[in-house]
């Protein structure tokens, strides 16, 4: 008994030493582009937030984005040791990126040392800026460009940031690769177009640091030795195009016969990978501070072990710090964006009428216009807020608005959800061509390993369009019923699936007018592994173009996978 109240005592002392468990040493600072939560000293969490605009600057000096940069705030929580950010990420985690309870870009990271040094920080603040950028996002190339960048080397002093360094890392994991693979059972050479580009892509989750490494050679190679078709792959990518297409269009020459021999030779010599230097400019501006009520820390920290947590006690101290979120402040919109139940949320209104956050929840549950108005007045650069507001205004017969927020909204995120709004604008307005390209972009936005009803649901809502835009009051449409037989030109990617499991799965997808896909979705798979492979699969097939009167047009399929085996 004495040796558990020992125990007891100590594992209390223990998180007592963590400053993120003590919501007095909480604070909230706001820059040009960034919120910041943390738990560092007011001092070291100034220097933070002036040190991540300039990784941002650096970044977008070295790196690749739009002709305008994106307005849209990207939410940091930077804990002040490895030990707090290891209370809710597993151990070979040092950092993470993804959506928050509201779509928005949150990077969970360390705040300890200089920031500017950190590979966590920039590898993070990379993928946040590539998602404002690309429409279409291949695993391989957001991986390969965030390990491309992270090494930056930034000289304040200088004003000057050196990119393509590799770190003692990669290169030994590099040289060893063969060793490192055939001790896990893997073929000693890396078929890249198949493990990296494409099927494997949708496999390899789970052994992150290899694909990682991988992903970085293939940039790092592809942008040392064809930078111009590199960025122009980029730029078909920002535009929506699937990944094959983009990569036969930029390099319509490239195949893995010549992708394995010229890797080879050129991660024999790693040392040599090119390194180039941009000027950066420094950041200077307004830095707004306050201190981070109790509710708002113990809902950040709730929300962090639901959406990230990969620790075994993980639910648990999701629950734990939700109930002190709620103590603290039963009104409180984070807090009750997470929770299932007893959510009073006109409450919320009532008490935090200043909080976007509060009208969004509002709207979402009631689909208030006035509500949804209110919060794109306190968020005006806020993506999801806006999309939400067009489809409102949509409703309230204020068409022009609604295109005008719909398309301001993918402008600054074209993420699925923001892509799927400006489709149902369209829709509405009888632009029904653009509704469904739309609606495939934000099939397209999908990550590989995604839950399969989510692109099936993409898919039918393309059906509904194809069937009833500009039926009704609006006249004319660019949709009609034709028949046509497919003709299958080629497939960049194996099938392994046998033909008696083939006749079993089916596939939705569109041909596009020069005969590529897009907007594929997998029925019948065993799981969301073999779904985001099948995906993969199809998305690497070309078809001859559909011809209709003469021209070629957008086709929408629903065939059996066994099709793509004769």
């Amino acid at each position: 008994m004495r040796t558990a109240i020992l125990f007891a005592l100590l594992t209390v002392a223990c998180a007592r030493e963590l400053r993120s468990t003590n919501p007095e040493l909480w604070l909230e600072l706001e820059s040009e582009h960034f919120t910041l939560r943390t738990d560092l000293p007011e001092e070291d969490a100034r220097r933070a937030i002036a040190d991540l605009e300039l990784i941002r600057n650096a970044l977008l000096a070295a790196g690749w984005h739009g002709k305008t940069a994106s307005p849209a705030h990207i939410g940091v929580v930077a804990v002040a040791s490895e030990r707090e950010v290891h209370e809710i990420l597993v151990d070979n985690l040092e950092g993470v990126a993804g959506p928050d309870s509201f779509g928005q870009r949150m990077i969970f990271v360390s705040g300890e040392g200089n920031l500017l040094d950190s590979e966590v920080v920039k590898h993070e603040v990379t993928h946040a800026l590539i998602s404002e950028y690309l429409l279409t996002t291949p695993r391989w190339v957001t991986e390969g460009i965030a390990c491309f960048l992270e090494t930056l080397d930034i000289d304040r002093r200088k004003g000057q940031v050196v990119r393509g360094a590799s770190t003692w890392q990669r290169r030994d994991w590099l040289s060893d690769r063969k060793l490192l693979r055939f001790s896990k059972g893997k073929r000693m050479e890396v078929n890249w177009s198949l493990e990296i580009m494409g099927m494997g892509s949708a496999v390899t989750l789970d052994d992150g640091y290899e694909f990682e490494t991988l992903s970085w050679a293939l940039v790092h190679w592809l942008v040392d030795t064809e930078p111009k078709k590199f960025e122009a792959f980029l730029a078909r990518l920002a535009r929506g195009e699937g990944m094959w297409t983009a990569f036969s269009g930029a390099f319509p020459r490239m195949s893995e016969t010549q992708i394995a021999p010229a890797m080879e030779r050129y991660l024999s010599a790693a040392n040599g990978m090119g390194k180039a230097a941009f000027p950066v400019k420094a950041w200077s501006g307004p830095v707004a501070l306050r201190k981070m009520p109790a509710a708002e820390v113990h809902a950040v920290r709730a929300e962090l072990f639901a959406h990230l947590g990969g620790r075994p006690n993980s639910e648990q101290k999701f629950h734990e710090e939700l109930a002190l979120a709620r103590v603290a402040d039963p009104a409180h919109p984070l807090m009750l964006a997470l929770s299932e139940r007893n959510r009073d949320l006109k409450l919320a209104i009532e008490r935090h009428p200043e909080d976007w956050r509060s009208w969004v929840i509002w709207y979402d549950e009631n689909k208030d216009v006035t509500a949804i108005r209110k919060a794109a007045e306190l968020a005006p650069n806020n993506a999801g807020v806006l999309a939400r507001l067009a489809v409102a205004e949509q409703v309230e017969g204020q068409s022009a608005k609604a295109l005008e927020l719909a398309e301001r909204a993918v402008a600054i995120s074209p993420g699925p959800f923001e892509l799927h709004s400006l489709a149902s604008v369209y829709d509405k307005n009888g632009r029904c061509a653009e509704a469904i390209v739309q609606e495939e972009r934000a099939a397209e936005a999908l990550p590989d390993r995604v839950d399969a009803r989510i692109p099936a649901a993409f898919r039918a809502r393309i059906a509904e369009i194809s069937a009833t835009c500009g039926k009704g009051d609006v006249i004319g449409t660019a949709v009609r019923a034709v028949e046509a037989e497919p003709v299958l030109k080629i497939c960049r990617q194996p099938l392994y699936v046998a033909s008696s499991s083939a006749k079993a799965i089916s596939v939705e997808f569109t041909i596009r007018e020069d005969g590529t896909v897009a907007a594929v979705a997998i029925k019948g798979a065993q799981d969301n592994k073999e779904s985001g492979m099948l995906r993969q699969f199809v998305e690497s097939c070309s078809f001859e173009p559909v011809i209709v009167d003469g021209k070629p047009r957008r086709a929408q399929l629903n065939l059996t996978l066994d099709a793509f085996l004769h």
